[in-house]
């Protein structure tokens, strides 16, 4: 069950990443 959560966490990080360096590169171009 550990191990399930420690999944699903990593795959939500690879899936929220993106979106983030998205945001923080269009805040530091501003």
């Amino acid at each position: 069950m550990h191990r399930l959560s420690t999944l699903l966490f990593v795959a939500v990080k690879r899936t929220i990443r993106p979106s983030v360096d998205r945001f923080s590169r269009a805040r530091v171009s501003e």
